[in-house]
């Protein structure tokens, strides 16, 4: 935290440009005093990490001065879209006279950089300027829920990864061992111990270099990178990681593009990874959101994934989490586990409601090839549960956690009112974002790209992205080879949308679908949706978020007017339970004879 000292007047709006510190002493780069006029002081602490402000304010010929705890003094800050930071006072003023000041004070909170940091004072400066969308090579060519909650799903929309991305993914890779299910970019570093401490720390910390130098190459290509609205550390086990190293990672981020006020910042962590200190430095990195890796509240089940951690390593870290008052957790749970019954489900489901986290993710268990699970077993046959038992599974999931107030905000994430995680919903909009790290995925300008999944691939990548400047940048062969097939045709990007869409309660936007893809697009889709409408498998939603009633969707379609009638037509979404349930065939279904040209 560090401190500035801007003088202002009352009456009169002051802009400061720039502040230096001297000795830890912070002086404006210019000064004014006006005799007739009060001059007031306020001192500002800057936090460069997390963008946020704290105040002091105090007026040499004012009652309250030197500033006092007590003083009726009262500031507010705008910091969301980073324009003005007003303060008032409403002190008795000299003369005895007992009103407020003609004129808040003003200043700009861009205006204002900590120290001499002229590299951060030169990303805010760019931060309010137009954003230029057509900078290529960054990332390289690479049924019941209330207006309300629909309406607030689709503000702010980006369309097919156009625009400098605001959210970023970072890959930390490291695990004590691989999962039996898991199929993960991952480097498994054994159990921490003496003997090997140093070898773990000296992978991690190469690792640590070459992706803050792929962060550094990427984001220093741009002609101004936006500030991040979110940040994903995601493994792998992020929580292994020392927090020394994760503030480098945060500080490379800071440097180049810096985060917005409220950013959110999520750390996937597994129970048995972390203590309260380490925590508690995490939380002091900007880290605000924390995800668990729970999976189960049975141990034979935890035994049986072959997880790291056991029913105790959950409780404790759970004890640390809300000992150190982290509102915004997320527990994550698997279904579907060999031997796992309906009861064992229920079980572990309300021992999770019990706990009260602000957010649960629940996946079915994959059977990915390569893995041990890969070989042991076989999808739908015994002890994995067959379809309907699993179906059984997800239905019991979304009934028991919706009555516990949780809203069902997409296929597999369920979330208190307030609380859904916003990176995520960054993916499921289809919307840019940066990827850094092994095995991470980038979308950018519409093109999509993932990187090297192992260590020296990822490595000789990294070195690739350093050696290209931007004036030879399409020139280098075996650089441009790491990004082929990576720009996403219409039609990718037209299966991209829906099927991610169809993934959010909210639905698919029709008006989005036909403002950037055409309405000949919309129609076909609406009548490829008609035999799950009727069926209940979804829903169509007007312009007032009322449900459309199946027979006048119908009759509609059938009619000349359709193409009108259509148009009010803003969203179809998936029925909870059972459209989701059913929503790869609905989706595969859409996908026939899409009238893409």
């Amino acid at each position: 935290m560090k401190r500035c000292v801007v003088e202002l007047t009352s009456y009169s709006t002051y802009h400061v440009s720039r502040t230096y510190c001297k000795q830890n002493r912070c002086v404006p780069l210019s000064q004014k005093m006006y005799p007739d006029m009060r001059t007031c002081f306020i001192e500002i602490s800057y936090q460069v990490r997390t963008n946020t402000v704290s105040l002091k304010y105090a007026d040499k010929r004012h009652p309250c001065w030197p500033f006092q705890t007590g003083c009726p003094t009262s500031g507010f800050l705008n910091l969301q879209k980073r324009r003005i930071v007003a303060f008032s006072c409403s002190c008795q003023r000299p003369g005895g006279e007992a009103e407020k000041h003609k004129q808040p004070l003003r200043l700009r909170t861009d205006d204002v950089f900590p120290g001499n940091n002229e590299l951060h004072a030169q990303r805010l400066e760019r931060s309010n300027a137009n954003v230029h969308n057509s900078f290529v090579s960054a990332i390289g060519p690479n049924g019941g829920r209330d207006e309300q909650t629909v309406a607030g799903l689709h503000n702010d929309d980006v369309h097919a990864g156009n625009g400098l991305p605001t959210s970023a993914y970072v890959h930390l890779p490291f695990c004590k061992r691989r999962c039996f299910y898991c199929d993960f970019a991952i480097v498994a570093i054994g159990q921490r111990n003496d003997a090997n401490s140093t070898n773990i720390d000296s992978t991690m910390g190469s690792y640590v270099t070459t992706l803050c130098k792929e962060i550094t190459s990427t984001l220093s290509q741009l002609p101004q990178a936006s500030p991040l609205k979110t940040l994903f550390f995601g493994g792998g086990t992020p929580s292994l990681l020392p927090p020394q190293y994760l503030s480098r990672i945060v500080d490379t981020l800071d440097q180049h593009c810096g985060f917005q006020c409220d950013a959110e910042i999520s750390m996937e962590m597994d129970p048995g990874t972390f203590d309260k200190q380490t925590l508690k430095q995490f939380l002091g990195l900007g880290v605000n959101r924390v995800s668990l890796g729970v999976q189960s509240f049975n141990e034979d089940f935890l035994k049986a994934c072959g997880r790291s951690h056991g029913l105790q390593d959950v409780y404790e870290a759970l004890d640390i989490i809300t000992g150190l008052n982290v509102s915004n957790w997320s527990l994550d749970l698997i279904s579907s586990l060999p031997h796992q019954t309906l009861e064992h489900w229920e079980e572990c489901l309300r021992e999770a409601i019990g706990l009260s986290p602000a957010h649960v993710s629940v996946y079915d268990l994959q059977i990915e090839e390569g893995t041990k699970f890969g070989v042991w077993y076989k999808p739908g046959h015994h002890p994995l549960p067959d379809e309907d038992k699993s179906a059984s599974f997800y239905r019991l999931a979304s009934s028991l956690l919706r009555e516990a107030g949780y809203e069902h905000y997409e296929i597999s994430n369920y979330a208190k009112p307030g609380f859904q995680c916003r990176h995520n919903m960054v993916y499921w909009k289809n919307q840019p974002y940066y990827g850094f790290g092994l095995g991470a995925t980038s979308y950018f300008n519409g093109k999509r790209f993932s990187r090297p999944r192992k260590l020296k691939g990822y490595a000789d990548f990294v070195e690739l992205c350093i050696n290209q400047s931007s004036d030879n940048f399409s020139a280098n062969e075996e650089y441009l080879s790491f990004y082929s097939n990576t720009v996403e045709s219409v039609e990718d990007r037209v299966c991209d949308t829906i099927m991610l869409s169809l993934r959010l309660a909210s639905g698919l936007n029709l008006n989005e679908l036909s403002k950037n893809f055409g309405h000949e697009l919309r129609v076909h889709i609406c009548k490829s949706f008609l035999p799950f409408i009727n069926s209940g498998h979804a829903v169509a939603v007007d312009s007032k978020f009322k449900t459309v009633p199946p027979d006048t969707f119908s009759t509609a379609l059938s009619e000349q007017s359709a193409s009108k009638v259509l148009k009010d037509v803003i969203f179809i979404r998936l029925t909870d339970p059972d459209g989701f349930l059913l929503s790869n065939e609905i989706i595969s279904s859409l996908f026939t004879d899409l009238p893409i040209k």
